[in-house]
């Protein structure tokens, strides 16, 4: 369920920085169109940054779960540190997939991004 949640978030923000384009371009052609793709991108980042936080708050949980030393006094399952600790030996990935996927922080940003864009797409229209 991971996979298509990171799929689906990845989409969310592809689509929010396309429609970021689209909006710029159409600056030059047409006010009301840029409006309403800026708003459109406001829209996507903030459905992205909804979707990045219910990926990082399950992460949260399982963290929490398996840090229960009663139940797991080894540490958690090795599956589970597979998941936590990704290759050493490509640490730039590794930070990338910890910004997207791991940092609540990327999810209210995105928020606070999106409402801005939706700000300046209501008063562009």
């Amino acid at each position: 369920m991971k996979r298509v949640e990171r799929s689906v978030f990845l989409l969310l923000v592809l689509t929010s920085i396309v429609c970021v384009m689209l909006s710029i371009r159409g600056w030059h052609i047409c006010d009301a169109l840029s409006g309403r793709w800026a708003s459109t991108a406001g829209l996507f980042a903030a459905l992205a940054g909804v979707v990045q936080l219910e990926i990082s708050g399950l992460f949260a949980k399982v963290i929490e779960h398996y840090s229960d030393e009663t139940e797991y006094p080894y540490g958690p399952p090795s599956y589970i540190t597979r998941q936590i600790v990704d290759n050493p030996d490509t640490p730039i990935r590794t930070q990338g997939r910890n910004l997207l996927f791991f940092n609540m922080r990327t999810g209210f940003w995105l928020i606070v991004c999106g409402t801005v864009l939706q700000i300046i797409g209501t008063w562009l229209a």
